[in-house]
């Protein structure tokens, strides 16, 4: 009798785990970029404005009035409305990169999971976690609800930095207070739900895209299974 250890489902057992742990801490660090360095960088450089006019007001002015501030003031949002632009749109695609590991690594612990109720068929061998590619989804769960309203609420902000730039820096400034605030205002709103529905978008992009490879991957071994079942024409005598 052979070794039970050389056989060829040990063999593939290891190898996925080894190709687990790997995609584990690859996952690990998507993560981690995700949810607290490029977070923690978007939220510094929204900041940035704040500190502009906590300067101002520091430095003897009683009152601050947004729609009323120095031009290099406006420069500064404008310019921290583009690149708070850039890091939000970073931040969601960081969002999208764990979300397929985390798919990748559920598919792999079905495999192993497999493995092992072959080897041991006495045991259930339960992971209490989920073994299919199919899972993160987001088209089900509160996951993508929350990031869409988080990515709507930070695009406000952004969208509030270029109101005030474009309305402090050209001929809107001349309208009237009412109408300067009216106009902040409708950049806001505007960039909320245009942000919004951007997130929606990239999330039923990204999941279609995995649903696809899922059914061409089904589509595939059914194919692979007829071939091996159905006898070639090299195989008549």
């Amino acid at each position: 009798m052979g070794d039970p250890e050389k056989s060829p489902e040990h063999l593939a057992a290891e190898l996925l785990r080894e190709d687990f742990a790997g995609l584990y801490q690859v996952h690990l660090a998507a993560s981690e970029d995700y949810g607290s360095r490029r977070f923690r960088t978007l939220l510094t450089v929204q900041a940035v404005p704040l500190a502009a006019v906590g300067a101002l007001v520091s430095a003897g002015s009683r009152e601050v009035d947004l729609l009323r501030l120095p031009l290099a003031v406006y420069i500064l949002l404008l310019a921290t409305a583009a690149l708070g632009h850039v890091v939000l749109v970073m931040w969601v695609r960081s969002a999208l990169l764990v979300n397929t590991y985390a798919r990748a690594l559920n598919q792999i612990r079905g495999r192993y999971v497999a493995l092992l109720r072959k080897i041991d068929p006495a045991d259930s061998w339960e992971p209490w976690l989920p073994t299919t590619p199919k899972a993160p989804n987001w088209n089900t769960g509160s996951g993508a609800r929350d990031l869409s309203l988080l990515v709507a609420v930070l695009g406000s902000v952004n969208g509030l930095y270029l109101g005030l730039g474009v309305t402090g820096s050209t001929v809107l400034r001349s309208l009237g207070t009412a109408a300067e605030g009216a106009a902040v205002s409708v950049f806001m709103l505007a960039a909320a739900v245009a942000y919004y529905a951007w997130v929606r978008e990239e999330m039923r992009k990204e999941q279609k895209s995995a649903d696809d490879r899922l059914k061409k991957h089904a589509a595939d071994r059914l194919e692979s299974s007829d071939s091996r079942a159905t006898p070639g024409d090299d195989c008549a005598f």
